[in-house]
């Protein structure tokens, strides 16, 4: 998927103040994270405590801070903010200040594009509850459970899948290194959007096959393994009391002890300690999906059913066209960009900004995108501020006349300098056809 089309506007110092962070391992072991000292010094003394983060998604979160030799430090909420958001060593954070409690929030991953969180529609991106049974009447009726009214959605979300289209892979297409026919997402990452036409997705429609006389979830895996691993909060408020219950996972006949947690204030659950051991000892990868399945209620345990992504990778027409579409010579300058479920519908499509700045000297350049014999006007966009180049205007008129589908994958090739003009070869999910 491509960034969001953030573009920073023209602010008066006197109404906002703009900072970034970028965010290193040790704060998030600590679970907290230390302001810059210039703003703390200059602003420290009117921000209100607590204050709320808010989102693109649409999302606020409560954070409480502390003040420690002059220096603002969030902490309660904090933790919980950066795991259900995937903060990871090497994110930078852009924060918009406007002298209130509220402070805007935007994260860019480590190539320096903007993740492109789901705007927040209470839907569940990485867990699916299925339950074949009611409630286990040893949990009791848990519906009045209160939840904070600046919480996120009832269920969890792992947004991190954002990362796999913004990450720029080189090929071996042009005689120039730095411009080798990049793809937006990351060899470890080919499945992380479960989109049609991946093998992530095949995986997902066989685990939704199963069926059990036991309660069960499953869980997609769209990164590498990690500690933890999110996990649906209303499986969680449906068949646990505490905020924190231990639990035995089963894999081969061996049982990994492991805890799940809730957090009430975004009501957001959890596997922690335990699930890397798991996670190590049954190989999962990117674009797996597994099945947790409840055996036991009394002394909880989850018999684990894994559909493997690599399982389908031969089949996958998604994966066939990538494959067909790096295998594009030419001597012209080309980049790739991949057609998933979630960008397809998108107003613009994402460029390699090293492209752009290369073959594109100015802001907003006109270009014409060549299809079969029809040449299709459009635009490129370029925010120096957030590290993003788009195609913009006209993209979604070359998406409706090329008849675009999930899982196709388009090389634009420079085959016109002067005049700016893009001829696109796109090769199909399933038919392997391209023109």
């Amino acid at each position: 998927m491509a960034s969001t089309s953030f573009q920073p506007k023209s602010k008066s110092p006197s109404t906002v103040i703009s900072f970034f962070k970028i965010i290193h391992r040790k704060s998030l072991q600590a679970g907290t994270l230390k302001i810059p000292r210039k703003f703390s010094r200059i602003y420290g003394s009117s921000v209100p405590n607590p204050v709320y983060l808010k989102l693109p998604d649409g999302t606020q979160w409560k954070i409480d801070w502390t003040n420690h030799d002059g220096e603002i430090i969030f902490k309660n909420g904090w933790k919980e903010f950066a795991a259900y958001y995937s903060l990871d060593q090497g994110h930078l954070l852009w924060f918009d200040y406007k002298k209130t409690s509220l402070f805007e929030v935007h994260i860019f991953d480590t190539s320096c594009l903007e993740i492109n969180y789901p705007p927040n529609d209470h839907t569940d991106d990485d867990c699916v509850e299925i339950l074949n049974k009611p409630p286990s009447p040893l949990r009791g009726d848990l519906r009045k459970r209160s939840v904070a009214p600046l919480s996120t959605p009832s269920k969890t979300k792992r947004l991190r899948s954002a990362t796999k289209s913004r990450d720029v892979e080189r090929g071996s297409q042009s005689k120039d290194t730095s411009l080798e026919m990049p793809v937006f997402s990351s060899p470890r990452q080919d499945f992380l959007d479960f989109s049609p036409g991946t093998s992530g997705f095949q995986a997902l429609k066989e685990a939704e096959k199963f069926s059990s006389e036991n309660p069960f979830c499953i869980v997609k895996i769209r990164q590498a393994i990690r500690s933890n691993r999110n996990f649906p909060a209303s499986f969680f408020i449906k068949y646990f009391k505490n905020e924190e219950q231990k639990v035995k996972i089963s894999f081969e006949g061996k049982l990994f002890p492991a805890k799940l947690r809730y957090y009430r204030q975004n009501s957001t659950a959890f596997i922690s300690s335990g699930w890397l051991q798991f996670a190590q000892a049954s190989k999962l990868q990117p674009g797996d999906v597994t099945v947790f399945e409840l055996v036991d209620r009394d002394d909880p345990v989850f018999e684990t059913h894994i559909y493997r992504a690599k399982a389908f990778k031969s089949s996958s027409c998604g994966f066939q066209s990538l494959k067909a579409a790096r295998n594009f010579k030419s001597e012209n300058p080309s980049f790739m960009v991949k057609i998933t479920q979630t960008n397809l519908p998108r107003t613009n499509a994402a460029i390699p900004v090293p492209f752009f700045t290369k073959y594109f000297a100015k802001k907003k350049p006109n270009i014409q995108i060549k299809l079969r014999n029809k040449l299709l006007p459009a635009k490129l966009l370029y925010y120096p501020s957030s590290s993003a180049a788009y195609i913009s205007a006209g993209w979604q008129a070359f998406v409706g006349a090329s008849n675009l589908k999930a899982g196709d994958v388009c090389v634009f090739e420079l085959v016109n300098e002067k005049d700016r003009v893009l001829d696109v070869h796109i090769y199909r999910a399933g038919r392997l056809l391209s023109f």
